[in-house]
């Protein structure tokens, strides 16, 4: 009888969507630049007829249902000239639009700010314009710098590009290159991106409210596109900075049909160090030197209207090296020694794509993924002497590395049945394999040799997921809902885990221009990150949850109201609480490098809890742009067996954090851009008192304990009244940036002067401490890393 009634209920919708879309027919296509080519995210579109509206997806589809007979549709996207186009509707029709850019956009009334539905509370899309405008550490345009300034989002410490969101570590962001995941985002230990600002097209961040189709981490979403190329001409552009070099290069194979575009950025420190090298160390036969590279491409390549293929690649590498080499020889002896050091990370992945609109309501894409991680570290060293009567030589090889590997299919639907409801599911299949640590040695002296390797063994594991949204409007535009489901079955060994992930998001227009939304999400995440001292150091190790790891889990529900006072400028005000739970940390005073002691020896599992407020004011467009954004929050951690089991604070605990940035356009062509941060310290733990030890072992008289002729200092031991027991001073700079641009026959050219911490704040970096000679107090020292640091870059734009 219920599967009777049940089987009643879903004929009666399918009918009533049926009735419903009899006198109406889908308008689909895709929005593009019409100067590249590229398809526009998040475009608008609207019919005043229908009074109902839709965005475009990541790739610029756009899917809208209207009436049938004369409709007039708009068509329009921040930093471009609306279009408007009239329909005589008789039947379903594909319309593909250009929009020209539009440089001199200034604050408008907003008019129908209901169609543009954006994703909820704790969701940011960040245009580029604004990214490439902000002042520069070391000339150096950057992605996830830019993220930094945003609400909710807390740096792991001076200059790095980690982030940790809503209370999480750098390991619960699922960071995204045209869908495919990147494990490692850091150069230069932390001070640049591996991301290539002119290679990107779109930047979002989602921090709350987490659509059905992403899974795998807890805190946040960073899904950064490729461009695809421009479509129309030749183009491209270069740069000269302080640290690095790029180029890009893009334009059609086949006009309007394929293109590519390829980008490559490297840094010189090393080209710059060599001619220094003997001066710094005294001696001709040193070498030291870092450098790293990045390399993007794109291709794409259209079939048809209705299907498109695209492939997207990136590799990139950091490497430290040094080198020693000493010989001397005379009549009697011979004597020379080689050595090196090199320590070396880097990323690749590719994804193979295809877009495909399978009817006017039903747009599909397919997507092949694989990325690795490796980090590698050694030394070698190579001894030889020889005289009369010996003949001994020697080599040592000390090594370390550590790898991840993933490869995966994911496929992904989006079907419009009625404007009112769109259906978006799919699924996606994973492997991983994971080295976690290994050493290896290598002695060879004359008449010996050891040769032996010790390390966790090679892991794997695997993923799979089955996803589905359902976005639903009502009551005449006045309600929205995306209610989700995330399943994912995670399988290690001989340990299969299973997750069911609701996902809700509601939102509640109350007048035009103002809405109200809540959220709730569930998250597993069964890879993480064994963290040694900071976020995202290249010597953190990736790892898979186990039979006795189990992943990490976490909830979370927000609250937020937006507002648009324009077209371009908007605020928004957004409460969260989040649980964590199986989260991992180190044991106190393990070696993470002791690959003798399996991983899972070496950890603890606990709890976190996370909440604040977010408050966001941003102006996307017109000669004053940019945005103020202020964070009240609390992260905490608990675990059973850390600090007495007594909750302590997370250690990138902020209380406040404010950011703010501003970019003015002077004239047409001076920009100047500045911003200023100002948060509270990290905490970290520190020592209070020391004792003495004395070993039973030791065989004196009692009255020589105190003598003062014995050094105790080999037994002394720190006492730790808790974790995370001392908080760093407020963290605060100004960074101040001018453009000078300059049309020229062949392009355009600009030269960036930037000023990094204006006023040389010196902001502490690392703190220790050190026994005074002549008072046997204790003092804590710090370190600062960066005053005031200016910087210069020519860079060349050609038409």
């Amino acid at each position: 009888m219920k599967r009777k009634k049940l089987l009643l209920l879903l004929c009666f919708l399918n009918v009533s969507i049926i009735l419903t879309a009899q006198n109406k027919f889908t308008v689909n296509g895709y929005i593009r630049d019409a100067q590249t080519g590229e398809g526009l995210i998040n475009a608008t579109i609207y019919s005043p007829t229908g009074k109902i509206g839709c965005v475009s997806n990541n790739y610029g589809y756009y899917n809208l249902i209207v009436p049938k007979g004369e409709n007039t549709l708009s068509f329009s996207y921040v930093g471009y000239e609306t279009q408007k186009l009239q329909l005589n509707l008789h039947q379903d029709t594909t319309i593909s639009i250009f929009l020209n850019q539009n440089n001199e956009v200034e604050q408008v009334t907003v008019k129908a700010s209901l169609i543009k539905r954006s994703p909820g509370p704790g969701t940011i899309n960040l245009p580029m314009k604004q990214i490439e405008a902000l002042p520069t550490l070391l000339g150096e345009k950057d992605v996830l710098k830019a993220i930094q300034l945003l609400p909710g989002v807390q740096t792991g410490h001076e200059g790095s590009t980690g982030i940790m969101v809503r209370g999480g570590g750098p390991d619960q962001n699922l960071i995204l290159l045209d869908g495919v995941t990147v494990f490692n985002v850091s150069h230069l230990l932390g001070f640049s991106s591996v991301f290539i600002p002119e290679a990107i097209k779109g930047v979002t961040l989602i921090k709350g409210g987490f659509p059905a189709r992403y899974g795998g981490r807890l805190s946040s979403v960073l899904d950064i596109r490729m461009k695809e190329g421009n479509e129309k001409k030749y183009t491209g552009s270069f740069s000269l900075g302080l640290l690095s070099s790029k180029f890009t290069f893009e334009g059609p194979i086949v006009k309007d049909k394929s293109s590519f575009i390829i980008s490559a950025r490297r840094s010189y420190f090393d080209l710059l160090m060599r001619p220094f090298m003997k001066s710094i160390t005294g001696e001709a036969g040193s070498v030291f030197g870092y450098y790293f590279y990045d390399l993007n491409a794109k291709l794409n390549y259209k079939i048809n209207n209705k299907n498109k293929l695209y492939f997207s690649f990136y590799t990139g590498r950091d490497r430290v090296f040094a080198r020693n080499q000493k010989s001397e020889a005379d009549d009697f002896f011979s004597e020379e020694s080689k050595s090196r050091y090199e320590l070396l990370w880097g990323n690749r992945t590719m994804a193979f794509r295809w877009n495909s609109i399978y009817s006017n309501r039903l747009f599909s894409n397919t997507t092949i993924t694989y990325n690795t991680y490796k980090y590698k570290l050694f030394s070698e060293s190579d001894y030889k002497y020889t005289d009369e009567s010996t003949n001994y030589s020697s080599y040592i090889f000390l090594g370390y590395d550590s790898k991840v590997t993933n490869y995966g299919v994911r496929y992904q639907a989006e079907y419009y049945p009625v404007q009112s409801y769109n259906l978006v599911f799919g699924g996606s299949l994973l492997q991983y394999s994971f080295t976690p640590a290994n050493n290896k040695y290598n002695v060879e002296s004359t008449g010996k040799n050891v040769d032996f390797e010790i390390g966790a063994k090679n892991l794997l594991a695997n993923e799979a997921s089955l996803f589905v949204e359902n976005r639903l409007i009502l009551s005449e535009n006045r309600w929205e809902s995306n209610l989700g489901l995330h399943f994912l079955i995670y399988k290690q060994g001989r340990k299969n885990y299973y997750s069911l992930q609701p996902r809700l998001l509601l939102k509640y227009w109350a007048t035009v221009n103002t809405a109200v939304s809540g959220s709730f999400s569930t998250m597993m995440q069964p890879v993480l990150l064994l963290v040694n001292s900071g976020a995202g150091l290249p010597t953190d190790s990736w790892v898979p949850s186990t039979e006795r790891v189990s992943p990490q889990q976490s909830w979370q529900t927000s609250l937020g109201i937006s507002h648009a006072f324009s077209q371009v400028l908007s605020g928004s005000v957004d409460l969260y609480y989040k649980q964590m739970e199986n989260l991992v940390e180190y044991k106190e005073g393990v070696n993470f490098m002791d690959t003798r002691t399996d991983w899972e020896d070496k950890i603890e599992i606990g709890q976190g809890k996370a909440f604040g407020a977010e408050f966001f004011l941003h102006k996307k467009e017109g000669r004053t742009n940019g945005w103020i954004a202020y964070t009240l929050s609390k992260s905490d951690r608990t675990f059973e067996k850390l600090n007495e089991g007594k909750t302590f604070p997370f250690k990138y605990d902020r209380r406040h954090d404010f950011k703010t940035t501003v970019i003015y356009k002077f004239r047409e062509n001076i920009h100047l851009s500045a911003l200023f941060v100002f948060s509270t310290g990290n905490v970290l733990t520190v020592p209070t008192a020391n004792y003495q030890v004395v070993n039973e072992a030791f065989n004196f008289p009692v009255e020589d304990f105190f003598s003062a002729e014995m050094n105790f200092d080999q037994n002394m031991v720190d006492y730790y009244p808790a974790r995370n027991n001392f908080r760093m001073p407020e963290y605060h700079r100004l960074d101040l940036g001018v453009d000078f641009i300059k049309k020229k026959r062949r392009g355009v050219r600009t030269w960036n002067f930037s000023i990094y911490n204006v006023y040389s704040r010196k902001n502490l970096y690392f703190i220790y401490y050190e026994k005074d000679s002549k008072t046997d107090e204790i003092k804590i020292k710090a370190t600062t890393l960066l005053p005031i640091f200016p910087s210069i870059t020519y860079s060349f734009k050609f038409k």
